[in-house]
């Protein structure tokens, strides 16, 4: 295991203990009917801030750059075996028969990461698959929400995809920018043969927005409660089970690399720690200058890691 500029510790963002209660409780955090959809003020708000962030997703679309376009297929899956339609960008040249799955943020889309693919199609041997969660196409208008389930069968989309282009699961790594991580962490579980898997800026849960629910909220409540509310273990609890990468992490024996930026301000070295103390098989741990965008240290970093695939 390579671990560059800081020790892995155990955390504490990471501790909530699987069983049935929860399982079933979290079937209803999903489930946008459900009761307590509507009455949790928690899964309320993330239920929007996702919905937002899928809203902003489909009017940040950028135009294809003039070097990568020659080599951008545009592909729009097929609903079948109970898989959803996604659309993706087979980035592609010399006929190349590795592939890096890539997964975006929030608020952002398969156009949004343009320089980190022409980085790695210029200075690495691998092709790109740039993969979009469903309905995150432009101009769509159509109510979407996230849910483990979903995001798994959008990745399985992404990997059939690959796996009928005649793409063997050896050949295929996968990487994931924040939110993304989860998805990518997902493909890495089930497809246990991949070269490798590339975690930067990660998500690991959703306790960081506890702050952003309670001092964000524009109603006259006490600052007193609200500093009791932000240590409410029932309020912070959907926000540790909801997309949980190091649980999913923990069940992933494809090796993992994790790149953070010292100066995140939305996802912090410690719950980068946190997360990578839950991989089975750390591979590296990289920490570079920057903020929490997908900047030139992570691409360079990115780059440097898949030469050596």
């Amino acid at each position: 295991m390579k671990i560059e500029n800081i020790p892995i510790t155990q955390g504490y963002y990471n501790n909530v203990n699987a069983n049935n209660n929860q399982t079933a409780f979290r079937s209803l955090l999903y489930n946008p009917k459900s009761f307590i959809h509507r009455i949790n003020p928690v899964v309320r708000y993330m239920d929007d801030y996702f919905q937002r962030s899928v809203n902003v997703s489909r009017m940040a679309w950028h135009i294809k750059d003039h070097e990568l376009a020659p080599f951008i297929t545009e592909i729009k899956t097929q609903k079948k075996h109970n898989l959803p339609s996604v659309t993706l960008w087979d980035i592609n040249k010399d006929d190349r028969k590795k592939y890096l799955v890539i997964y975006h943020g929030l608020s952002h889309n398969i156009s949004s990461l343009q320089t980190l693919y022409k980085e790695i199609l210029n200075n690495t041997d691998f092709a790109i698959l740039a993969a979009e969660y469903r309905n995150y196409e432009k101009g769509n208008k159509e109510f979407t929400y996230h849910s483990p389930k979903r995001l798994a069968q959008d990745t399985e989309s992404a990997f059939q995809y690959l796996k009928e282009k005649g793409i063997p699961e050896e050949n295929i790594a996968v990487l994931g920018h924040s939110f993304g991580g989860y998805a990518a962490t997902k493909m890495a579980k089930k497809h246990k043969n991949l070269i490798s898997l590339i975690l930067a800026s990660s998500t690991n849960t959703y306790k960081h927005r506890i702050n952003a629910i309670v001092y964000g909220n524009k109603r006259n409540i006490p600052q007193g409660i609200k500093d009791l509310l932000v240590k409410s273990k029932l309020l912070r609890y959907p926000l540790g089970i909801i997309f949980n990468t190091g649980k999913v992490l923990k069940k992933t024996s494809v090796p993992v690399d994790i790149i953070h930026s010292k100066a995140d301000k939305l996802i912090t070295l410690d719950m980068a720690k946190d997360l990578a103390s839950s991989a089975k098989d750390l591979n590296s741990f990289s920490i570079v200058e920057g903020s929490h965008k997908m900047d030139e240290n992570k691409i360079k970093k990115i780059v440097e890691l898949l030469k050596l695939k």
